[in-house]
C-alpha cells in the first residue's frame, strides 16, 4: 500500500510539472521561422529589384546597350555604332546604318544621304558634294533629310523646275581637314557628275590649335583604340537573364566600346582651363589646316571641280561675347572659352580667305545673325528650321555662282 501510495503521488507530481511546462515546438517550425521567411523575402526584393530595372531600362545609356548587345553577339560591332575604323581614310560612316530600328541615318555608300546611289551617274544629274563636319553631317538629327545638304537639293530641283540636281553629303563627326583630304583622294572624287564642292568647316581644325604641343600633322588628334573590353566568365549568364545586372552594365560600359574605334580629340574644355586654351590658341597657328586645305582645293581643282568655301558658323552668343537672358545650357556651358573660340576661329576663317583668294574660289560667311540664338542646339549646331536658313544662304551663293559661270547657268534661276 505504501508504495502504491508513493507511487501514485510521483505521478500526480509529474503530471503537474508536465502541465507547467509548455510544448516544445517542432523543429521545422524552428527553420521555417529563421530560414523560409528571409529566403521569401530575399527573393520577394529580388523580383521588385527586376521589375524595377525593366522600367528603369529604356533611361539605360545608348551607348551602354549597344555595348551589351555587341557582347552577347546580338549586334555585330561592324554596325553597332554609326562609324568604323578604316585603314586609309581614318574611319567612315557605317553604309545602311539606323538606331533602334529608326530612319536610316546613312546611304549605300555611307554617305549621310536619304536616298541610295552609286558612284556612276547614270541619270545625269547636276551633283553637288558638301564636305564639311557634323554642321555639315546634320548633328543631332537621326533624319539626314533635316541637314541643309538635303534642303539645298530641295530648293535646287524646286527652283529648277524638275529634278535634275543631287547633293551629295560628305558631312563627319568631329571630322578635321585630314579626314576630309583623305576622304576625297580616296572615295569622293571617284562621284560622277559632280560639278560643285562645298566646303564648310574650319571649326574642328580651330579646336586643334588650343593643345599644347600643337602638331600640323595632327598626330596628337587621333588614335586606334582596339577593343579592350569583353566578358568574363560567368558574365554572359548574368547579362542574358538578369535586368538589374543588364541596367548596371549599360550604365558602366557607357563610355567604353566593345569593338575596335577611333579616339578623336582634342577635348580641350575638359582638359585645361580656359586661361590655357585662349593662350594656346593665340599662340599656334593653324598650319595644318592650310596644308590640307591647300592640297583639297587643288586636288578639286584638278579634277574639274568649282569650289564654294563657306566658314564654319558660330552661335550669335560666341560673336557677340555677350549671354543673352535665356541660352541653351550646352552654350553656358562653353561661356569661359568664347574668347578663345573666337581668336581660333578667326585665323581658321582667315586661311579660307586667303585659300580663296589664292584659288580663286568665292568665299560666303554666313552674316552675324542671320540665324538667331534660338535655332542653335549649342555653339554651333542647329535645330530644323536653322538648318534650312543655312540651306537657303547656301542655295543663294551656288545661284550667284552659276550667273558668273558656267555651273548650271541654264538650269538656276532666282
Amino acid at each position: 500500500m505504501q508504495w502504491k501510495f508513493l507511487a501514485s503521488v510521483k505521478t500526480e507530481k509529474m503530471g503537474a510539472e508536465a502541465a507547467d511546462t509548455p510544448l516544445r515546438k517542432p523543429k521545422f517550425r524552428r527553420i521555417k521561422k529563421w530560414v523560409f521567411f528571409p529566403l521569401v523575402s530575399i527573393c520577394i526584393t529580388l523580383v521588385l529589384i527586376e521589375f524595377i530595372s525593366w522600367l528603369a531600362w529604356p533611361l539605360a545609356p545608348e551607348n551602354g546597350k549597344h555595348n551589351i548587345s555587341v557582347l552577347l553577339g546580338d549586334l555585330n560591332s561592324d554596325s553597332a555604332w554609326i562609324e568604323r575604323p578604316h585603314p586609309y581614310m581614318l574611319w567612315e560612316n557605317v553604309p545602311g546604318f539606323s538606331r533602334n530600328g529608326n530612319v536610316r541615318q546613312i546611304n549605300n555608300l555611307g554617305y549621310r544621304n536619304s536616298s541610295d546611289f552609286g558612284f556612276a551617274n547614270p541619270d545625269k544629274f547636276k551633283r553637288l558634294l558638301c564636305i564639311g563636319g557634323s554642321t555639315t553631317f546634320g548633328f543631332p538629327h537621326e533624319d539626314p533629310s533635316i541637314a541643309w545638304p538635303e534642303q539645298l537639293e530641295k530648293l535646287l530641283n524646286e527652283q529648277s523646275g524638275h529634278e535634275k540636281f543631287q547633293v551629295i553629303n560628305a558631312g563627319l563627326l568631329f571630322g578635321t581637314s585630314a579626314e576630309f583630304l583623305s576622304h576625297y583622294m580616296y572615295r569622293d572624287r571617284y562621284l560622277q557628275g559632280v560639278e560643285l564642292v562645298i566646303l564648310h568647316m574650319g571649326g574642328n581644325d580651330a579646336l586643334t590649335i588650343s593643345v599644347k604641343d600643337y602638331d600640323p600633322e595632327y598626330r596628337n588628334l587621333r588614335s586606334f583604340e582596339p577593343n579592350r573590353v569583353s566578358l568574363r566568365p560567368g558574365e554572359e549568364w548574368f547579362l542574358r537573364n538578369s535586368r538589374s545586372v543588364r541596367l548596371f552594365y549599360a550604365f558602366w560600359l557607357n563610355g567604353n566600346y566593345a569593338a575596335a574605334h577611333i579616339q578623336k580629340g582634342p577635348d580641350s574644355e575638359h582638359e585645361i582651363s580656359p586661361e590655357e586654351f585662349i593662350a594656346n590658341v593665340r599662340k599656334n597657328e593653324p598650319l595644318g589646316f592650310r596644308r590640307n586645305l591647300s592640297l583639297l582645293i587643288r586636288n578639286i581643282i584638278a579634277d574639274g571641280k568649282k569650289v564654294i568655301l563657306v566658314p564654319f558658323l558660330l552661335s550669335p552668343v560666341v560673336k557677340a561675347g555677350a549671354e543673352p537672358v535665356e541660352v541653351p545650357n550646352s552654350i553656358a556651358d562653353c561661356r569661359l572659352f568664347f574668347e578663345g573660340y573666337l581668336v581660333a576661329n578667326a585665323k581658321t576663317r582667315q586661311v579660307m580667305k586667303e585659300m580663296g583668294t589664292l584659288y580663286d574660289c568665292p568665299v560666303s560667311e554666313i552674316p552675324p545673325g542671320m540665324i538667331s540664338v534660338e535655332h542653335f542646339y549649342d555653339d554651333c549646331h542647329l535645330d530644323e528650321a536653322g538648318e534650312k536658313a543655312k540651306a537657303r544662304f547656301v542655295f543663294d551663293q551656288v545661284v550667284q555662282l552659276s550667273e558668273s559661270d558656267s555651273l548650271s547657268s541654264a538650269s538656276i534661276a532666282k
